[in-house]
């Protein structure tokens, strides 16, 4: 596919940011396994008005799961991990002491979302196994923190010195880290209206905290494709279905309609949907204030990414996507409808 062919031009994608009231946005477009194209539009924050540029730092929310994977299968090659082991073998859960089943749960389980875990625990109340490790997907941050803290036993290494050693230097992502940066090279985010959110500072975190450039993460897409730091198995394991998805929900703790998608699945870490132009992995990222998307083409070695640190990027990216692509992409299906349910829910 050409890199200019159904994009669109620099003047459509400002009217759209103008219109989704998104300050800032970040593209790059794969081909061949190497950068066909990159923008960087607008400004990283809409008081200060500092421009984007290839260098900004955005918080790619739930994108930094897909890092983590990559992380976690270079333990795997090495025999540090494996996939299919309980956790609790390498290192106890502190937060689970009266429930066996935490005694079932691998690094597979966690990785594909079958740990039996919620996304995350609600707020001063103990983390709970929902059902039996395994049995169906539910989208679980809980479960990557766990693995972090496995891995971190494991390595002696904290999360950020891990992952620079083993994935940022080798792949030379220079402007990567899971620590929360809140300085002038981060991309600020902003809510409905446009406006700054107020910044906040979390703990580095496997499932949300990654910082890093839209040419960074580019590279390590990129990494994918050609087979660097892992063997070609081993990536092509991460792609590989491990499990159905429900219709129209993140989490399948109350188990919705019960129904599973015909074109949406999970491998390990990545979302995988089959389309009319082919299969693909994708991924969204969405914390406050900042919405964050891939989808990729393992078969064809091409990629887009796109970056917003708008709440209503992911509008505005599913727009730039699936015309880009002249193809309905059923990832943002699944994801309005489970958006929809949420809100139902709360």
């Amino acid at each position: 596919m050409d890199a200019a062919q159904n994009l669109p031009t620099r003047n459509e994608l400002e009217a759209l940011m103008r219109e989704k009231r998104i300050p800032g946005l970040s593209m790059v477009i794969i081909e061949n396994a190497e950068v066909a194209l990159h923008f960087e539009l607008g400004v990283k924050n809409s008081q200060a008005k500092d421009p984007v540029d290839c260098n900004t730092l955005f918080e790619v929310a739930s994108l930094s799961k897909t890092v983590f994977v990559y992380g976690i299968l270079k333990l795997v090659e090495k025999g540090q991990l494996n996939l299919d082991t309980p956790l609790a073998k390498y290192l106890p859960c502190s937060d689970i002491t009266n429930d066996e089943r935490i005694n079932l749960i691998t690094a597979r389980m966690v990785l594909a979302h079958t740990s039996g875990f919620p996304n995350w625990r609600p707020k001063n109340e103990a983390l709970k196994i929902y059902f039996q490790p395994g049995e169906r997907f539910s989208y679980s941050g809980e479960g990557f923190l766990y693995l972090q803290k496995v891995i971190e036993h494991l390595t002696g290494l904290s999360l950020e010195d891990y992952f620079k050693k083993n994935v940022f230097i080798p792949l030379e992502m220079d402007h990567s880290t899971f620590v929360w940066v809140n300085d002038s090279r981060k991309a600020q985010g902003h809510n409905p209206e446009g406006s700054p959110i107020e910044n906040r500072t979390e703990p580095p975190n496997a499932a949300f905290t990654l910082h890093t450039s839209a040419l960074d993460y580019a590279k390590f897409v990129i990494a994918l494709f050609k087979g660097i730091g892992l063997k070609s198995e081993t990536i092509d394991e991460m792609f590989r279905f491990q499990v159905k998805v429900q219709e129209g929900s993140t989490s399948s703790i109350d188990k919705c309609s019960g129904r599973f998608s015909e074109t949406i699945l999970w491998g390990l870490g990545w979302g995988l949907q089959r389309t009319k132009i082919g299969d693909s992995f994708w991924h969204w990222g969405d914390n406050d204030g900042v919405k964050s998307f891939i989808v990729g083409f393992k078969n064809r070695n091409h990629a887009i990414i796109v970056f917003t640190n708008g709440q209503n990027g992911l509008p505005a990216i599913s727009e730039i996507i699936q015309k880009y692509l002249d193809c309905p992409q059923p990832a943002f299906d699944w994801l309005d409808a489970s958006y929809s349910l949420y809100n139902q829910k709360h």
